[in-house]
């Protein structure tokens, strides 16, 4: 067994969600199911994290939670690349040299949540920011990268501009770029609120997986991706 325990940090790191080699290690982005909340097992919530399995199977704690016993992340980033609603490190790939991560940011679902069973410092918390003002900081996936493993610059926080990409649901080195799929749900429509108790559907321009590409060519800082031909509401 390399790793037990969930590196140190139980069952808050429930699964493995992506792995990819890079830099002479094995990279691991862990999650819990749910999306970062495990209601039939009762685990969560909270984000996940990136793990190192280094050549002598020793396992680093890269990004994610420290603790009084000492594990600390060697990135300096807390889990979810320090958003708490990022429940998934969902795909890794290497391209040009970099490692990529992506992850699930399930903030926009919070506009359709019943918090009405929460405890009452996050009812309190949600009532003091504000449920928008939440989705507008955090709402889209992550798109993190790093050269050396242990330092990680972010491409996108907030779903390339779009916060109903929940997801980085794929990443594809090519020849081209660097593909990114996104993961969307919420389209044709979406539910908005109708009144004070009421919702409606409305047509959803955002909705819909995306692909995107990004091309780096000779300079070390990415171009702004642009998004590409196949886009679906399906």
């Amino acid at each position: 067994m390399i790793c037990d325990n969930g590196a140190g940090r139980g069952p808050l790191n429930q699964t493995v969600t992506c792995m990819q080699e890079f830099a002479g290690g094995l990279f691991v982005g862990t999650g819990i199911q749910g999306g970062g909340l495990d209601r039939v097992n009762n685990v969560g919530p909270a984000a996940a994290e990136v793990l190192r399995v280094n050549p002598d199977d020793t396992v680093d704690v890269i990004v994610g939670d420290r603790d009084d016993s000492g594990r600390e992340p060697l990135s300096g980033l807390t889990s979810g690349f320090g958003n708490f609603f990022n429940g998934y490190m969902w795909a890794m790939t290497r391209h040009n040299g970099w490692l990529y991560c992506g992850t699930y940011d399930w903030s926009v679902t919070l506009r359709w949540s019943k918090l009405d069973g929460a405890n009452a410092r996050v009812q309190k918390l949600m009532d003091l920011i504000g449920i928008e003002n939440i989705v507008d900081a955090e709402g889209g996936a992550d798109l993190w990268r790093t050269a050396d493993g242990e330092n990680w610059l972010p491409v996108s926080r907030k779903g390339f501009g779009n916060i109903y990409n929940w997801g980085i649901r794929n990443l594809v080195s090519t020849p081209e770029g660097l593909f990114v799929g996104t993961a969307n749900v919420f389209g044709p429509t979406v539910a908005v609120p109708d009144g004070e108790d009421g919702w409606r559907y409305e047509e959803n321009p955002f909705g819909g997986m995306e692909v995107w590409v990004g091309n780096l060519e000779d300079n070390p800082k990415p171009k702004k991706a642009r998004a590409a031909s196949a886009k679906s509401t399906t």
